[in-house]
């Protein structure tokens, strides 16, 4: 049910479900025996209120940077287009659902530390912080396990499955979720050829894995074993028995993994700096302007490689046939 309010609608809730909650912590500090209110509880004291002031504007200030940041980057989002800007939103929910619990340790931190220190326990401020780390480890590791498991199902409950375009949301969800938890600002990277040398390395090395482990699975290990007992090492046996073997495994994964890397825009888009620009971001800001002569013939010349590679591999496959 909707009752068509739009923007007011959404101010209005918020202002509306503000005041709820004020008036629930209220009547719950009414309900304490040790804390009564009374009039001249209401009665302001200027020390106290100033040095609430100076505590309070630099994280006022802090948030309105953070908020202005984030108007700028929906600015620059919503030019990507409806399907990128609803896989972005989807994560983005998703996110704020995990990181809850960071936030959770954050404030309660926050009191404990103050109590301690206003008690003057050095101690146990020390003892809060190690068991506060050891807490959000344990939580960081769960949620990236949850979430390399089953981050797609969770992201769907935020998109529609019957509108258009449900599945490339999905996509763009998910991978923007993947790039949340490079690290690359915890880091200290700075955005440009090396952190999207590591988010394509970090993005292409399954498909590969994949390929190698099918071929070790049916690799006959008695080889390995024969050139060890013949006196090999175990770096000559690799290289002299299991990597030719499984070398057509190592090159269809990296084909495999090139033409993912190649056909990939969300991740690079957001780990690559602003100075670098590959070659699918290139194709995709030009395509938003309207299809160029440079567009048609770029893809032709990457249809014509393409079809060049299978007839090099089918004449190359044909000769071995022939000379066997």
């Amino acid at each position: 049910m909707g009752f068509g309010w739009g923007i007011f609608g959404a101010s209005f809730a918020t202002v509306l479900a503000q005041l709820i909650a004020f008036l629930l912590c209220l009547r719950s500090l009414r309900r304490l025996p040790f804390v009564q209110l009374a009039k001249v509880d209401w009665k302001t004291d200027p020390a106290i209120l100033l040095h609430l002031c100076r505590l309070g504007i630099p994280t006022g200030l802090q948030m309105s940077m953070i908020t202005l940041g984030g108007m700028v980057l929906q600015s620059v989002l919503n030019g990507f287009g409806v399907v990128f800007l609803a896989g972005y939103t989807a994560a983005n929910k998703l996110y704020g659902i995990l990181e809850s619990a960071s936030v959770a340790f954050g404030y309660a931190m926050t009191a404990y530390m103050g109590q301690n220190r206003g008690a003057r326990n050095a101690a146990r401020i020390d003892t809060g912080i190690r068991a506060v780390l050891a807490l959000s480890a344990g939580f960081t590791a769960a949620i990236v396990t949850a979430m390399l498991l089953a981050g797609k199902p969770l992201l769907g409950l935020f998109l529609s499955t019957e509108e258009a375009g449900a599945a490339d949301a999905l996509a763009v969800a998910y991978q923007y979720l993947m790039v949340l938890m490079a690290f690359f600002y915890m880091l200290n990277l700075p955005f440009g050829m090396l952190t999207l040398l590591i988010g394509h390395t970090v993005f292409c090395i399954p498909y590969i894995l994949m390929e190698v482990k099918a071929r070790l699975v049916g690799m006959d290990p008695s080889l390995e074993e024969a050139a060890r007992d013949l006196g090999a090492t175990s770096m000559r046996a690799f290289l002299d028995v299991t990597l030719p073997l499984i070398m057509p495994a190592v090159a269809s994964g990296s084909l495999l993994a090139f033409a993912m890397s190649m056909d990939d825009v969300v991740i690079s888009i957001f780990i690559n700096g602003p100075r670098l620009s590959t070659l699918p971001i290139k194709v995709y800001t030009q395509i938003k302007t309207g299809v160029t002569p440079e567009i048609n013939a770029l893809c032709t010349i990457m249809l014509a490689f393409t079809v060049v590679i299978l007839l090099v591999y089918s004449l190359i496959k044909k000769l071995k046939r022939k000379y066997k």
